[in-house]
């Protein structure tokens, strides 16, 4: 018989700020629950290092929320996020890295892509104690050939792909295939066009005292830019949808705000 090879892989995710949402709801239950999930590869591995072999892949809007003080505070009486952060850095665990706010890469503007990819790698050093990321699990699996390049600049050596990308013995049933473009990723390019615009219109004036100022606005707006990029408000349903909408409403603000100090 011809040896066959496996990967386990673990994909751990959250929306930006839902923890927090869910502890004040009267699903608080739920977050305990996920919390604990969390915790608990690494206590599963106990033993069984020399065997275990365990790929896994925090997302970016994930770490943010285990790395804020609030949260950690919030759920002391839970679990020990600091501790079981520690548990995942002396672990043999292979992490894989991801985009910083859980981008689609293939709708969202290309240019965004080393900042999403790069962020996440900072975020990932620093929280779960590795110098290199050898994989990538693309956020909702979204990937495009067009990425290999910034991905290759990254250190990244393979990525985890769905069924896109290995073809069928039979025709795909419609629930297969998941993915589809939403009217709100022309927003979204709309608003980084128009950042990139700002941002060069930046680079070619020498400002005074008003340049840190400027700077952080448009910094600013990038970030609101990135994060309404996250996939979660648009693969989560409708009533989600506005978080984007209201992170690009701020962002054109601080651009608007920025571009008019530069006049």
């Amino acid at each position: 018989m011809p040896e066959v090879y496996h990967a386990i892989g673990l994909n751990m995710h959250q929306p930006l700020g839902n923890l927090i949402a869910l502890h004040n709801s009267p699903e608080r239950w739920e977050a305990r629950q996920i919390l604990w999930c969390y915790a608990r590869p690494t206590r599963m591995l106990e033993g069984y290092e020399d065997v275990a072999r365990l790929h896994l892949d925090f997302s970016g809007t994930l770490l943010k929320q285990l790395e804020d003080p609030g949260v950690r505070e919030t759920f002391a009486d839970v679990v020990s996020i600091a501790d079981f952060l520690d548990r995942y850095r002396c672990s043999n665990i292979e992490f894989l890295g991801t985009g910083l706010y859980h981008p689609v890469y293939p709708l969202i503007p290309p240019s965004d892509w080393d900042t999403q990819t790069a962020w996440w790698l900072g975020l990932g050093r620093h929280l779960l104690g590795r110098d290199q990321f050898p994989g990538l699990w693309p956020p909702e699996m979204g990937f495009c050939m067009e990425m290999i390049p910034s991905l290759a600049r990254h250190g990244y050596q393979y990525v985890i792909v769905d069924c896109w990308y290995i073809k069928p013995k039979r025709p795909m049933r419609w629930e297969e295939l998941r993915y589809r473009q939403k009217k709100g990723w022309d927003e979204i390019r709309n608003a980084s066009a128009y950042y990139q615009q700002v941002k060069r219109a930046f680079d070619h004036r020498q400002l005074g005292g008003d340049g840190v100022e400027v700077r952080q606005l448009i910094n600013g707006a990038y970030d609101r830019i990135l994060t309404a990029e996250t996939s979660c408000n648009f693969f989560w349903g409708s009533c989600w949808v506005h978080r984007s909408f209201d992170e690009l409403e701020q962002a054109y603000h601080l651009l608007d705000t920025a571009m008019a100090k530069l006049k």
